[in-house]
């Protein structure tokens, strides 16, 4: 039986449908000027459970940017958002379509928020560019001591990692995933590509594509997934995507998640891949 068979069969439910139900929450992030990114019906910012652990997620009360540049350039970061988490996306000094739906953005990381500048608070401290770079180091620093590899086994045996950490942007450490998977993984072969999730701030789920087992594992990841996504605050997305090229950044969406169930599609690319095995 060839591979297309088998996903086919295992896959099969229905119109190859796993029963799950999605849900949307709301994270915390704030931008420059103060304006809440997301609040509940009343106005006020809202108060998401972290069963998660670790830091606060970003809070939602007006507070101006670190005084003096030195300052706001040690505390720039790029991090990973649902783009329904921005109020506008214009004006921003950076902004780069990851996937359907998720985005890359440079924030103003402060103790206990992430802030959105507009571009006219920060273009004095440097190009786009330049500042994009930077809060990419300080990304990359992220990828050391304190951050610890989780192994998920599904009572079927399929097995996936996540990524914990005690800061509230683990799942940002996608944008440099390469880093990620030569600390947690080492030795690790991503040639073919790695499945990635992050249902929230605080995790990065993923499985480096290694033959029909990784391809079978997407079935727990999206299930794991949804239920960050529910769950957590500072939700990003409940799906799976395949990161693949040289610095596994471009990005594919794997699954499908809506109230009738969850849709996994792996596409011909991929599926040539693992048939390699």
């Amino acid at each position: 039986m060839g591979l297309r068979d088998f996903l086919r069969r295992a896959f099969a439910s229905g119109d190859d449908d796993h029963e799950h139900e999605s849900t949307r929450g709301d994270g915390g992030i704030t931008r420059a000027d103060g304006e809440a990114v997301a609040s509940s019906a009343d106005g006020t910012p809202p108060a998401r459970p972290n069963p998660a652990g670790g830091p606060p997620p970003p809070r939602t009360a007006r507070t101006p940017l670190p005084r003096g540049d030195d300052a706001v350039r040690a505390a720039l970061r790029l991090r990973l958002l649902a783009v329904d988490a921005l109020p506008t996306v214009e004006g921003l000094p950076h902004l780069r379509a990851i996937a359907p739906g998720v985005v890359e953005v440079l924030t103003v990381d402060l103790p206990d928020r992430a802030v959105v500048p507009p571009t006219e608070q920060v273009a004095r401290l440097g190009t786009p560019a330049e500042l994009v770079s930077l809060g990419r180091d300080h990304l990359r620093e992220l990828v050391g001591p304190g951050l610890e590899r989780r192994e998920i086994r599904a009572e079927d045996g399929l097995r996936f990692c996540f990524a914990h950490g005690a800061e509230h942007s683990t799942a940002s450490l996608a944008l440099v995933l390469p880093e990620v998977l030569a600390y947690l993984e080492a030795p690790a072969d991503p040639r073919r590509g790695v499945a990635v999730a992050v249902p929230d701030a605080q995790h990065l789920a993923y499985r480096t594509i290694e033959g029909l087992e990784s391809v079978m594992a997407l079935g727990p990841m999206a299930a794991f997934a949804r239920n960050g996504y529910d769950d957590n605050a500072g939700a990003i997305s409940p799906e799976v995507y395949w990161a693949r090229g040289p610095r596994l950044d471009q990005w594919e969406q794997l699954t499908r998640q809506s109230a009738e169930g969850i849709e996994i599609h792996v596409p011909a690319a991929l599926t040539a891949l693992v048939e390699e095995d």
